[in-house]
């Protein structure tokens, strides 16, 4: 793993150095300390190893032989974060770096961190040149460890049932554009890198190699084209196969890609974003050496060499979808791109070559040399990057490799007989689109209103969040406090119900119900737990977080809106639907009859509704919880306007309005307004719609109706539900409904 000479003119060596160190620790970032010490296999290794690792080559090639004064952190880690390097010493066993449990991940953040500021040092002295080549050696060396930690962290998690989310993916799909196949002359051409700027030593020679005239693809394998290979009984036809690959294929039961895993309503496929339906337009990816092959005879053609890839790829500059572009998964090619597109980033490409020196290759002497000369045997060459490759790590040059059916996991339908887990999933019934056309409708048709009215759901965004966070620790707010305390007076009433199954409505991230899940757990008898939100996102990272923390349970997550989808709720055995932080009562009389009619429709006789009342008391005790001392309400109530503009460009200015905190004792709830302070007009753009208010009209953006016990019941039996028992907060401040479905 020899570097050609960087050259002479190159910016900062220590901001480049840095830049890197930062990179990988950002990397590493969203992992905790246990998630940083898992692996999966004996050729996977640790987050940590990998951070360790990348900074004992700097210690060990660089800072040891050529930094007069510096003293290395700890002589041990000669051995430990060794990886291949026989004339260092002998160093710890591959396959066993899980078991290093010492030093911890904080231990080798000091171990960076000693070794960073000693290099800085050392690049300050102006060193020679030939240290300045050991130091790019080894940036680059680090950005294939940022490749490897990523690929390492998802297979670690694929093998958590749980699905946990590495980070929630950003949304990228388009669809991919229709293969062509585009005529290459072939005749000599020239293979390897000149020597000018970096590259690894088995890039070169440069070297005349003879093409005889080819077709290249115009764009990656798709997984509809891996689907229909699947359907096409690819993976039982012995004749599409290598021997040795059809003897794996046989061997460990491969029947689909890499992560991929059958469901009821077709392919999903684990991601560093959670487990996702298979995009069909995605480029295929984590495709064995052997699958490829088989693939690619099944279309009837051929992998491509890699003289053949590289002469097509040399004449294009080296971009893609790579690592700074920040998917972290494949993405469709361009419908406008090259005629051969995507030879750079979104997946590595298998070639038909085999990893092999060329003509002239010599490794370089010492330690440093030894990486490529001893892995010249038994791998095949792959070409381009990927999503997750470092930007810079990339030339039409560069040659990965890798064993030809190395990295699979266990067939995921395998499982333990005496387990009753069910696999996680997340289902979705209320698409990102289709949510958001219908909060641009309540818009449209809420401003037409008199009094102007906007829905709650525009308080929420990160901003938002944070706000009404803060709102429930003051000291007017009671709400939260005293449902928490009546939550945990009667949790061992809840925990002899014999609940298997809990749905939560409006779960959010889930916090107000762990208490519930641990006790439920505790008395045996819980089985699954159901969120119900409207955020994909939030809900998969609820679903990730309590998975860690109940792994005995099943999680079936809905992405739905209860005005619509309540009868799509899963249930097995006893049912408890909770529906907490009296979100009750935001709804209008006439949509509390349609939610309570709809609920009891999807529960079947004797399941539990446990539901949230903020109860009747003096109006001045309610009126201060929604407009507090510090103005924190009246901040949250202004970020309406904000979400509002950002996400349908409407023009409001929140400057313009005073937050107002109104009992409607009437309705017998609190309302909470916008009360323009001066004459507004305000267009909203995407709506095509304008709204005219004189100074002092209101913007009705939430009601909150309070409860009498009594009347509430009342309620619940109109709609098929006895109130079998009400818990009650001292003061008579909320209460608590347990109430059955007869």
């Amino acid at each position: 793993m020899v570097g050609a000479r960087p050259d002479a003119e190159a910016p900062s060596w220590a901001e480049r150095f840095l830049a890197v160190r930062e990179l990988t620790e950002a990397l590493a970032a969203p992992l905790s300390a246990e998630d940083q010490t898992v692996q999966s296999m004996p050729d996977a290794s640790p987050t940590k190893w990998h951070r360790a690792h990348t900074t004992w080559f700097f210690d060990e090639f660089v800072l040891q032989p050529h930094h007069a004064g510096y003293r290395t952190y700890d002589p041990a880690y000669r051995y430990l974060f060794n990886s291949y390097y026989e004339a260092v010493g002998p160093r710890h066993p591959r396959a066993s770096r899980g078991v290093v449990s010492r030093p911890g991940v904080e231990e080798v953040g000091r171990f960076r961190s000693h070794v960073d500021d000693a290099l800085v040092d050392l690049l300050a002295a102006d060193p020679a040149p030939e240290v300045l080549a050991l130091v790019e050696l080894g940036c680059h060396h680090e950005q294939q460890h940022q490749e490897l930690l990523l690929m390492d962290i998802k297979h670690a998690l694929a093998h958590n049932r749980l699905d946990p989310v590495y980070r929630t993916a950003r949304a990228a799909a388009r669809p991919a554009p229709e293969l062509r196949w585009v005529a290459q002359p072939g005749g000599a051409v020239c293979i390897g890198h000149d020597g000018s700027g970096f590259a690894y030593d088995n890039e070169g020679p440069v070297h005349r190699q003879w093409l005889e005239p080819f077709e290249l693809a115009s764009r990656a394998v798709t997984n509809a084209e891996v689907e229909a290979f699947i359907d096409d009984g690819g993976y039982r036809r012995s004749e599409l196969w290598l021997s040795d690959g059809w003897a794996t294929v046989q061997a460990e039961g491969w029947d689909a890609p890499l992560y991929w895993q059958a469901e009821p309503d077709g392919w999903s496929v684990f991601t560093l974003g959670g487990r996702t339906p298979v995009d069909p337009h995605q480029p295929a990816c984590h495709l064995s050496y052997y699958e490829a092959d088989a693939i690619a005879r099944w279309s009837g053609a051929r992998l491509p060499t890699e003289a053949e890839w590289e002469s097509v790829a040399v004449r294009q500059a080296p971009v893609g979808n790579v690592l700074d572009v920040d998917l972290l998964h494949p993405l469709a090619a361009p419908a406008d791109g090259p005629d051969v597109a995507q030879l750079y980033g979104d997946v590595w490409e298998w070639t038909a070559s085999a990893y092999l020196p060329y003509p002239g290759f010599q490794p370089a002497a010492g330690a440093v040399g030894e990486y490529n000369g001893k892995f010249m045997v038994n791998q095949h060459v792959l070409r381009g990057g990927a999503c997750v490759t470092p930007p810079g790590h990339i030339r039409a040059t560069y040659r990965n490799f890798f064993p030809l059916g190395l990295q699979r996991c266990p067939p995921r339908k395998e499982r333990d007989p005496m387990t009753t887990i069910d696999q996680p999933r997340v289902e979705v019934l209320l698409q990102a689109q289709d949510w958001r056309d219908a909060r641009a409708a309540e818009v449209r048709s809420g401003l037409a209103a008199s009094p102007p009215q906007l829905s709650p759901v525009w308080f929420y965004d990160e901003r938002g969040s944070i706000l009404f966070d803060q709102i429930t620790r003051l000291p007017e707010y009671y709400q939260t406090r005293a449902e928490r305390r009546l939550l945990q007076q009667h949790m061992d009433d809840l925990a002899l119900l014999g609940i298997e199954t809990l749905v939560e409505l409006g779960s959010g991230t889930s916090d107000k119900t762990v208490e519930i899940i641990a006790a439920l757990t505790r008395s045996g008898s819980l089985r699954t737990y159901v969120p119900f939100d409207v955020s994909e996102a939030t809900l998969r990272g609820a679903i990730d977080k309590l998975g860690a923390q109940f792994p005995e349970l099943a999680f079936h997550g809905i992405v739905g809106d209860f005005h619509q989808h309540l009868g799509q709720i899963p249930a097995k055995g006893r049912t408890l639907v909770a529906f907490l932080g009296g979100t009750i009562g935001n709804l209008r009389p006439h949509e509390r009859a349609r939610f309570l009619e709809d609920l009891g429709s999807a529960m079947a006789p004797d399941d539990l509704l446990l539901i949230g009342i903020d109860l009747l008391k003096d109006p001045a005790q309610i009126v201060a919880a929604y407009d507090d001392a510090e103005g924190v309400t009246a901040a949250f109530n202004r970020n309406s306007l904000v979400v509002l503009d950002r996400e349908l460009g409407a023009d409001f200015e929140p400057s313009d309005f005073d937050h107002v905190a109104r009992w409607n004792a009437e309705e017998r709830w609190i309302e909470m307004r916008l009360r323009a302070r001066r004459p507004v007009h305000a267009t909203i753009a995407s709506l095509d719609v304008a709204v005219d208010l004189d100074e002092g009209d209101d913007l009705l953006t939430e009601i909150s109706a309070k409860f009498a016990p009594e009347d509430f019941a009342g309620e619940l039996s109109a709609h098929g539900f006895a109130a079998d028992v009400t818990w009650v907060s001292p003061g008579d401040e909320f209460g608590l409904v347990l109430a059955r479905r007869v």
